[in-house]
C-alpha cells in the first residue's frame, strides 16, 4: 500500500525542516502499519549498511519512505520496495549530465514540449531514486550509468523490479518494488494534512 500525503506549504531548506518531514513521515509509516498490521505503536527502526530503514522485529514487513517540499510518500510491502516523491525538475544541462544514461537523454531531448520535458526529466530522476532506495544503496552510483528509459514505457527492470508513478500537478512521485509476480495497479491512499496530525 502506497500513502501520499501532500504538505500544505513550502518550507526554507534547513536541517529543521528536513527533522520536521521526517517526523511526519514517520507518523504516516505509523498510519500505515496501524492499518496494515494492526501494531499500536511504530516498531523500532533500524538501519541498513548505506542506511535504508528496516524494522528488525519484524523484518517480513518492507517499507520505504520520502519526504520533500511536495509532499510525504510512504510505501509499505512484503516485498522490498522504494519510493520517492519531488516537486517537479527542470532540466538543466548540467543536471542531464548527471542524470541521464545515453538513451534516456535521447528520448528527453527529442521532446519539444517543455512542460512534457519537465515531468520526463522528474520521472527518470523518481524512478532511479526508488530503484536505488529499493535495492538499498542510496545514491551511492554514477545516476547517469544506470538505464531505466524502458521503465518509462512500463516494461520491468532486470525482470524482477516494477516502477509505478504518481503525476501530481507540481509533483512527481515513483514507487520500485521487487517481485517477480506481475502487478498491474498499486493502491494508493491520499492523505491530508491535517490527517496526521490526529495520530
Amino acid at each position: 500500500m502506497i500513502y501520499l500525503m501532500r504538505t500544505k506549504e513550502r518550507m526554507e531548506k534547513s536541517a529543521a525542516r528536513h527533522k520536521i518531514q521526517s517526523n511526519m513521515a514517520k507518523r504516516v509509516l505509523l498510519y500505515g502499519i496501524r492499518k496494515e498490521y494492526s501494531l499500536k505503536e511504530l516498531p523500532a527502526i533500524g538501519k541498513g549498511i548505506y542506511g535504508k530503514p528496516y524494522f528488525p522485529e519484524y523484518p517480513e514487513i518492507c517499507f520505504n519512505y520520502s519526504h520533500a517540499d511536495a509532499g510525504i510518500l510512504c510505501g509499505i510491502a512484503e516485498t522490498p520496495l522504494g519510493v520517492d516523491i519531488e516537486r517537479l525538475i527542470h532540466p538543466t544541462e548540467r543536471l542531464i549530465r548527471a542524470v541521464c544514461h545515453e538513451n534516456e537523454k535521447k528520448m528527453l531531448l527529442a521532446i519539444e514540449d517543455p512542460a512534457v520535458q519537465i515531468r520526463y526529466f522528474s520521472k527518470i530522476w523518481t524512478a532511479k531514486e526508488s530503484y536505488l532506495k529499493c535495492i538499498g544503496t542510496g545514491i551511492r552510483q554514477k545516476l547517469s550509468n544506470l538505464d531505466l528509459s524502458e521503465v518509462l514505457d512500463g516494461k520491468t527492470y532486470e525482470e524482477v523490479y516494477h516502477f509505478f508513478f504518481l503525476d501530481g500537478e507540481d509533483f512527481q512521485a515513483a514507487v520500485c518494488l521487487k517481485t517477480k509476480k506481475m502487478l498491474s495497479n498499486l493502491s494508493v491512499i491520499y492523505m491530508e494534512e491535517n490527517e496526521n496530525n490526529n495520530l
